[in-house]
């Protein structure tokens, strides 16, 4: 099974790859495979899809396509739809095919890649040992999916508790926290983040 995965930046593109490759620890190299691609940001993700999906559609060398982007303040449905298109467009699915049977996945990080970090507040302070449960504590009225600005949220508290000056590392910081993360079926505090483990092993067909 070869799966290739599509990312919007350098920091999904870590943390998706540790992800990988912890939950595939001991799976034989040539039954488990994967790429994961960084398209830099967003707007040129959005804008690459097209052609990426023809190439994909021209040949047959990945088992299952996996696109990965932030919902931010879109609506996540429009978001979906537009990427749907594209794989339509380009002959990548049919049009009256249904993404559940077919081999694209499309899984939205909602709202932002720091948003799976929060949900998991044990793997944030495995990472960085200096930040507190009651840092990690989110207000009733929100939830770690619908978090506003969730890279901002935990930046002010790697900040706070003295492990960077003024900016936080996205890359680094996803690269800490992904070695941490439980990986279990149901762990996380964040759906999108479940969601996209449940597609991972259903698709390698792990317990």
């Amino acid at each position: 099974m070869h799966v290739e995965l599509f990312v919007e930046d350098p920091s999904t593109e870590t943390a998706v790859g540790i992800i990988l490759r912890r939950l595939l620890v001991g799976a034989p190299a040539s039954s488990a495979t994967w790429r994961v691609q960084s398209l830099h940001d967003k707007p040129q993700m959005l804008r690459k899809l097209l052609a990426i999906f023809r190439a994909l559609a021209r040949g047959h060398y990945a088992d299952r396509i996996v696109v990965v982007i932030d919902g931010d303040s879109d609506d996540c449905r429009e978001l979906k739809r537009q990427i749907l298109e594209n794989a339509i467009t380009a002959n990548l699915i049919a049009s009256n095919e249904r993404t559940a049977e077919s081999r694209l996945r499309i899984r939205i990080a909602m709202t932002e890649l720091e948003s799976w970090f929060i949900g998991d507040p044990a793997a944030v302070r495995s990472a960085y040992p200096r930040v507190t449960a009651g840092d990690m504590k989110i207000t009733a009225k929100d939830s770690v999916d619908t978090l506003p600005n969730a890279w901002e949220w935990l930046e002010h508290r790697l900040i706070r508790r003295g492990y960077y000056i003024t900016r936080m590392p996205k890359v680094e910081v996803a690269r800490m926290i992904s070695e941490h993360l439980d990986l279990s079926a149901e762990a996380n505090a964040s759906h999108s983040f479940r969601l996209f483990l449940r597609t991972l092993r259903e698709t390698y067909e792990l317990d």
